[in-house]
């Protein structure tokens, strides 16, 4: 059995710069409540409390909702054994970097809410060391919702491209 849903995103891309610096205002208080809300459910191990961040399309039935909620806290898991915990984050975060991530509905869904907000922490993975975790944010019906969390290790790290390999398989 694979250990990636299809909800799952695995990608990897390289991406430079300060991306998504957000204003100090109530939607960057949005932002950083919804970040702060993951990384603590993340560090405390509870994946299913972490995976209630993100979006899930309002047209999932119960029991898809619930496989697509089990789908998500089972690769945010995955991700937790091999980087570790987030010991810390900040922003605005530069650098390069490799990235994979998990992402919730379908590529029909998202096609009519395309991400309008990215959000780069740089971190520190218990495991891992230093790294970055992006935040995509869209707008659905009004609200900001999580489009995406991708977890990135640093591009010039020769053990980033093994790291990511173990996660994905």
């Amino acid at each position: 059995m694979k250990r990636w849903a299809l909800s799952v995103i695995a990608s990897l891309a390289i991406l430079v710069g300060i991306l998504g610096v957000v204003p100090r205002s109530l939607y960057a208080i949005d932002v950083d409540s919804l970040v702060q809300k993951y990384v603590q459910a993340l560090n405390a191990k509870d994946y299913q409390e972490a995976a209630l961040v993100l979006h899930y399309p309002e047209t999932f039935v119960a029991e898809k909702l619930e496989k697509e909620r089990n789908d998500v806290a089972s690769a945010l898991s995955i991700f937790a054994d091999e980087l570790g915990e987030v010991v810390g984050y900040r922003r605005p975060a530069i650098g390069q970097y490799l990235h994979l991530g998990v992402q919730a509905g379908s590529g029909k869904h998202w096609a009519k809410h395309p991400p309008t907000t990215q959000v780069v922490y740089e971190v520190d993975y218990s495991r891992a060391g230093n790294g970055f975790i992006i935040f995509q944010f869209s707008q659905v019906h009004g609200k900001l919702v999580v489009y995406s969390v991708l977890y990135g290790l640093p591009e010039n790290d020769p053990n980033t491209i093994l790291a990511l390999n173990r996660i994905a398989t």
